[in-house]
């Protein structure tokens, strides 16, 4: 987890069982670019560098300079390459060349605090601040955008946070926006369907959605420190009484590991199945 008011990074597992505080982000860091690509843990965020973490010798260091400034930027990995956001200039990031491409801009701008969520061979833009309740889907393959009929959409979508499922579902959770702090709804991209389901027990805006082995999690927010885990049998949710390490207030990025990456810390660290 990277990400805050501070530059502290961490382990986290909802049931205490891998709980570490790591080495510290090079700089203090807001909701950065947080991805694996091929075993390469990649933060981008602050100025125009992207971080590799090494988990063995608990480091950053820099991997590559980026065309622009990475400041609230959402991005997905697709077939190895990271494909980062910014309504004026996408761009593409290639590990393993280092090298930096362009991809098409939306049709409409979202503004602030957009998501981003890999789905197929297609990447989905929800919400922002000037688009609250948009989804746009980009075709990867074809290269191509496609604006989504939104008039179904059951909550603004604003520093909201989503998640694919193994049912091929998205889900997502939390809203910015007065009203949606609690909202939480399923979407279908296929046939562009939309359910909205019972609300979160804790304010979820600023909450970010991770999956740890087969279990789905909302973790902290910008205005609580609670855990949730998404029932995917009834849809509902269920409290967790592990709180971070550090207090994030909606500022963080996570990411799911292997728990054989971190074995060497003192304490070890077991995973969730």
């Amino acid at each position: 987890m990277v990400g805050g008011i501070d530059n502290t990074v961490e382990l986290y597992s909802p049931t205490g069982n891998c709980n570490h505080q790591l080495a510290p982000f090079p700089m203090v860091c807001q909701n950065p670019v947080l991805v694996n690509v091929d075993d390469i843990i990649l933060a981008c965020c602050g100025g125009k560098s992207c971080w590799e973490y090494n988990p063995e010798e608990d480091s950053w260091s820099v991997i590559a300079t980026a065309p622009f400034i990475h400041n609230w930027q959402p991005g997905v990995v697709y077939q190895g390459k990271v494909y980062v956001m910014d309504e004026s200039t996408p761009q593409v990031f290639d590990p393993s060349s280092k090298t930096w491409s362009s991809w098409p801009t939306p049709p409409n701008k979202s503004g602030l605090y957009p998501w981003m969520v890999g789905w197929n061979d297609c990447i989905i833009l929800l919400g922002g601040d000037s688009n609250l309740r948009g989804v746009q889907i980009f075709n990867i393959t074809e290269q191509t955008w496609t604006v989504m009929d939104s008039s179904q959409v059951p909550m603004d979508l604003w520093w909201s946070s989503s998640l694919t499922l193994s049912n091929g579902n998205i889900l997502i959770v939390g809203s910015a926006q007065s009203g949606y702090y609690y909202s939480a709804a399923l979407y279908n991209p296929k046939d562009n369907t939309w359910i909205e389901l019972e609300k979160t027990d804790a304010n979820r805006d600023g909450s970010r959605l991770v999956q740890l082995g087969n279990k789905v999690f909302a973790v902290e927010g910008i205005s609580n420190k609670i855990t949730e885990e998404f029932l995917l049998e009834t849809n509902t949710w269920e409290p967790y009484d592990v709180k971070l390490l550090v207090r994030r207030r909606g500022y963080h990025s996570m990411l799911s590991l292997p728990a054989k990456l971190f074995s060497h810390l003192q304490g070890g660290c077991q995973g969730i199945e």
